[in-house]
């Protein structure tokens, strides 16, 4: 990973974006509940209030790894001794309402063992590290300086605890927040140890983040959770790094100052926290030349520094969806970090991360309520305005990507990579977007504002191609494996090839075919297997994941026509797609029979496959076979339509005459024995398809009729 950021960075640097927004001892609190207490001049808590999760993901922290954090404290432990957390009737106060919450704190015991180690106390090494705060001049460290020259030491930690627990007893008096209160009794009391080997020594534990701040805001210029006091610390501490030997770069093959002890651990969004190189220094990794931790790995400080911060700028929260954003793993079920940039522009506004992955969240934006196409070729017109300019500028200019994901716990890596020529990569979504629209419009009418609406056939995107490759389909219904049957490399070779044209190219769409044809062809005979019978799908929240998840198929299946060069103006006219057809019509004709004939009343049950249904992988294993019993089974309902008069009649008319004319387009053509994995897409798509409606004027009395107009 760290040869791939070493040539970000140098990008970066080039166009002068590099910036020290990054520090080694400085990080991200995270998201997660926490309480923000207020410090006066006189070093006594004032003032407690509840945090949110995005209010504490803006706070930052210094801190040796996992330890010596400060302005952050995490609580581990309660405050309360031993007794009254045994005392304490967990069960009961899960039911209690909000008055008998406070009741029940108000009347614990709020005192600190005197001996108890109390965890509000700044530590010997975050005394040493910030030692330049107290003696700097900065009014941006102002607030920081104040709150490092009053905050306790460990001699003065309990008697600081005390006033923190007066201070939350008081205001338990006036509380009306029932999240607040259930954070005091987490950090009084905590809760029983779940791991029963450590419950001995530890047997109660808790996880309250608390975060110190400064009372008189208006004294300073910025408080000390700022980003203000954060950039001005990172910059006072790149002036004091540690003295470390000189060692070669295994970058530039130059003489630098080497990492030293540690390298940084950024807080990426998606992944956490991340080590950009980490061994245990207790672990001998070449035992060769002794070399253990990161002497392993000497790589320069200001390298590794320039690649933290490269990191920093990429994965700001003003530039997701443009530079990154969350993407499918093709082979775990955590989702990996994608990084996308043009290397000669990267501040362009382009959607690049976006449409290199997930199109989930522009689809329902607000930006894409007010076009008139699709999201995808929204999306395309977007991103391809923003690189005309950067292509009219620099016509050789390249854009990279990146993903990076967790192999396991702990470890990170770059686990696809690529690069293309802005040309090629614009060339390359014209020929997506119009590949996508390669497949006729889809028989899935949805409930919609109580109106049905047909769903439309969907472009898919890398992570959706991923998504779809890693389902399977059983009597249980879709499930999610935690990898794909295709990998990252394929999906982009087949979304943004280097070479389009050449042969094995081909060879790849085939390949993907197979695969596809045989993951969905159960469940998308089973989908509109129940659609026919049911004539609408239902609203519930599954039947329409089922239906979208077909339309991305049948999306899936168009595209990879096109990229064959099989459009639709030309396989519609074709035997697969008209046998589709015929087993549609099929199904629609057995449906009639039985209302009719079978059932006479409207709330008997169907059978549980049609006809058409039923032979549908009949047709797709022997098309000449399946055919011949089709027109077999046919001729009872076939005959039956003839005579049929009543007053379903125009309906049924209709039905047979579209039956007639597909049969005698296919009569034209010769059948085959077998079909290739293009022509299995072509029946599958032309099963799906809606039949233009071209039939007589429906009956508006007649409510079967009104709902397949």
């Amino acid at each position: 990973m760290l040869n791939e950021l070493y040539a970000l960075s140098q990008a970066l640097e080039h166009q002068g974006l590099l910036q020290p927004t990054v520090h080694p001892d400085i990080s991200s609190v995270g998201k997660q509940i926490g309480l923000l207490i207020e410090i006066d001049q006189h070093g006594v808590p004032v003032g407690v209030r509840y945090l949110e999760k995005e209010e504490m993901g803006r706070l930052w922290k210094h801190s040796k790894g996992n330890h010596n954090s400060f302005p952050a404290i995490c609580v581990h432990t309660p405050l309360l001794p031993l007794e009254i957390c045994d005392y304490f009737d967990r069960n009961k106060w899960k039911k209690s309402k909000l008055l008998e919450k406070i009741k029940t704190l108000s009347a614990l015991d709020l005192k600190l063992d005197k001996n108890a180690n109390c965890p509000f106390q700044i530590g010997t090494w975050t005394q040493e590290q910030l030692a330049e705060v107290k003696s700097s001049t900065q009014p941006q460290l102002a607030a920081l300086r104040q709150l490092l020259n009053v905050f306790p030491h460990a001699d003065k930690a309990v008697g600081f605890g005390q006033q923190l627990l007066d201070l939350i007893k008081e205001q338990l008096e006036r509380c009306d927040d029932e999240a607040l209160v259930d954070l005091f009794k987490e950090l009084f009391v905590g809760q029983l140890n779940p791991n029963e080997k450590q419950r001995e020594k530890k047997p109660y534990i808790c996880k309250v983040m608390t975060y110190f701040e400064v009372r008189e805001a208006h004294l300073y210029a910025n408080l000390v959770g700022s980003d203000v006091t954060r950039r001005s610390l990172i910059d006072l501490l790149q002036e004091k790094q540690e003295q470390t030997d000189t060692v070669v770069s295994p970058f530039e093959a130059q003489l630098v100052k080497g990492i030293g002890r540690k390298y940084p651990n950024p807080v990426l969004p998606v992944l956490g926290q991340t080590y950009l190189y980490s061994k245990k220094e207790t672990t001998t990794c070449l035992e060769r030349y002794q070399l253990s931790g990161s002497q392993a790995f000497q790589a320069g400080r200001e390298e590794v520094d320039k690649m933290n911060n490269a990191l920093a700028f990429l994965t700001a929260a003003e530039r997701e969806n443009k530079t990154w954003r969350r993407m499918t793993d093709a082979h775990r079920n955590k989702p990996a970090l994608l990084l996308a940039y043009v290397a000669q522009d990267p501040q362009n506004d382009a959607c690049l991360a976006q449409i290199l992955g997930d199109l989930s969240e522009y689809e329902t934006s607000e930006d894409f309520q007010a076009e008139s196409a699709g999201a995808y070729e929204a999306l395309c017109a977007q991103v391809l305005q923003e690189l005309k300019l950067i292509r009219d500028k620099n016509k050789d200019s390249q854009i990279h990507l990146m993903l990076l994901g967790e192999l396991d716990l702990g470890r990170k890596q770059v686990v696809y990579e690529q690069v293309w020529q802005t040309e090629l990569f614009c060339s390359n979504l014209l020929r997506w977007l119009d590949a996508s629209k390669n497949a006729p419009g889809l028989d899935l009418p949805m409930i919609k504002k109580r109106k049905v609406q047909y769903l439309e056939v969907k472009c898919v995107e890398p992570a959706k191609i991923c998504q779809l490759f890693k389902m399977n389909y059983s009597s249980l219904g879709l499930t999610s494996s935690s990898t794909s049957v295709v990998t990252m490399n394929e999906i982009y070779e087949l979304y943004m090839p280097q070479n389009p044209q050449a042969a094995d190219q081909a060879d790849l769409i085939f390949h993907l075919l197979e695969i596809a044809l045989a993951k969905s062809m159960p469940f998308l005979s089973v989908v509109f297997g129940e659609r026919m019978v049911n004539d609408q799908i239902a609203v519930d929240k599954t039947s329409r994941n089922q239906a979208e998840t077909a339309a991305r198929w049948l999306g899936l299946f168009g595209i990879l026509l096109a990229l064959l060069e099989i459009k639709k103006e030309n396989y519609m006219k074709d035997v697969p797609f008209q046998l589709g057809q015929m087993l549609k019509l099929s199904d629609m004709l057995h449906k009639e029979y039985c209302f009719i004939v079978r059932n006479k009343e409207q709330n008997k049950s169907y059978p549980a496959q049609l006809i058409g249904n039923d032979l549908l992988f009949v047709m797709a294993d022997n098309p000449l076979d399946g055919y011949q019993r089709l027109a077999e089974r046919l001729r009872i309902y076939w005959a039956w339509a003839y005579t049929y008069q009543g007053e379903r009649e125009k309906w049924v008319k209709w039905i047979l005459s579209r039956l007639e004319d597909v049969n005698s387009q296919i009569a034209l053509k010769e059948i085959s024995e077998t079909l290739d994995p293009a022509q299995k897409a072509q029946l599958m798509i032309g099963y799906y398809a809606r039949i233009e409606n071209t039939r007589p004027q429906a009956n508006t009395n007649n409510k079967e009729e009104t709902k397949h107009e």
